[in-house]
């Protein structure tokens, strides 16, 4: 092969080279954005059931309290501190929930840019020897 013809291959081949890495760059990108639609989805319905959960106990524990303080005896009466208590502690939990999601978020977010790093590293001359 002459020179220019070696020159005008390699050319062809790096374009080649090239539009294949835009197509699977595309097709990443495209499944990631759709795992990372998922992922979200996920995070949403997590987090409330989380939530949920925790006002459920806030609610129940109100209940509780509004039952014993209108007809509840003086020994009955003595736990209400206590189910005071379990209150806040839903309260504390219900703003860590809030917290974790913004950093749950951040972490989906940073592990969809790092499965789209896609970069060649190699190349190779395969020469054919004439049949």
């Amino acid at each position: 092969m002459q020179e220019d013809e070696i020159r005008a291959a390699l050319r062809q081949s790096e374009q080649r080279l090239a539009s294949e890495i835009q197509e699977l760059q595309m097709d990443r990108g495209a499944k990631n954005a759709e795992m990372l639609r998922r992922e979200f989805e996920r995070l949403d319905r997590v987090i409330a059931y989380r939530r949920e959960k925790e006002l459920q106990t806030i609610r129940t524990q109100e209940e509780r309290i509004a039952r014993l303080g209108a007809g509840g005896t003086t020994e009955e009466r003595r736990i209400i501190p206590a189910l005071q208590g379990r209150i806040e502690k839903a309260r504390e939990r219900l703003e860590r929930i809030k917290l974790n999601e913004r950093d749950e978020r951040a972490l989906i977010e940073e592990r969809a840019r790092l499965a789209l790093s896609f970069e060649p590293i190699a190349a190779a001359f395969v020469h054919q020897r004439p049949s």
